[in-house]
């Protein structure tokens, strides 16, 4: 198995069909964790057929509570797997087309350059599947995403519950395996403004003193020095992809 796909999910019916069909094709499985869906997601996680991995907790707990352990979870089983390189994604993004196209490239060429992770730039699309937050309220956001299965799987330098944390684990956390690229991800819950209150609020409630954001949360919502850009051509993802909710018409 050359490329796994991880996501842990929790109430994902909306986007986990979509997220399934984007990245079929391009990798050799799926590593899934429930984290105490009450929806539909269980019964979607089952029926993909390239499904390797799945674990369900029956227990609900507070939002994030387990992304650390579940995100251990995920990697060890990839190991297990046989798994060289993952691949991680929330059930709400999309990769622009043009990575996916490249990644077994992209993976060898890292691998001549002893590098171990790759990161691609992260952009909010805003009131249209088509349009992207071009002005960055954060700064520019890059996000490592895939990278090879290390040996030793610990995310032993951060703490249990922190948000927001980067899916490498400690052996990948050397700056100098890292290849940051100009590869996009596009997310899709800041489409539509009810979306986007409904994230502010989450956060919101989980981490109301700004622990793990000290800059707070009001990105997610304002539009006070909004720059809008259309995706260019060569850099859209799949549309085909969206949650029906969302499809162009």
């Amino acid at each position: 198995m050359k490329t796994l796909a991880l996501i842990a999910v929790r109430d994902e019916e909306r986007f986990l069909p979509g997220y399934f069909a984007h990245l079929r094709n391009f990798v050799d499985g799926f590593a899934v964790v429930d984290d105490g869906s009450v929806d539909a997601t269980w019964s979607l996680i089952q029926k993909e057929q390239k499904l390797s991995f799945s674990f369900r907790r029956e227990v609900r707990a507070a939002d994030h509570f387990f992304e650390i352990e579940n995100r251990e979870l995920l990697l060890n089983a990839a190991k297990d797997l046989g798994a060289e390189w993952v691949l991680g994604c929330d059930a709400d993004e999309r990769y622009e087309m043009a990575f996916l196209k490249n990644m077994a490239a992209l993976q060898n060429e890292a691998e001549k350059r002893e590098k171990r992770a790759i990161a691609l730039q992260v952009f909010g699309l805003w009131n249209s599947p088509v349009t992207y937050r071009a002005d960055t309220p954060l700064g520019r956001l890059s996000k490592f995403v895939l990278f090879k299965v290390p040996t030793e799987i610990s995310y032993a330098d951060r703490p249990k519950r922190a948000l927001h944390s980067s899916w490498l684990p400690v052996a990948m956390m050397n700056p100098a395996y890292h290849w940051s690229t100009d590869y996009r991800i596009y997310h899709l819950r800041s489409v539509h403004p009810a979306d986007r209150i409904r994230r502010f609020e989450k956060f919101r409630r989980i981490d109301p003193e700004n622990k793990w954001q000290p800059v707070g949360y009001d990105h997610l919502v304002s539009e006070v020095g909004i720059e809008l850009k259309t995706i260019e051509p060569g850099r859209e993802f799949d549309l085909l992809s969206l949650p029906p909710d969302m499809m162009i018409k």
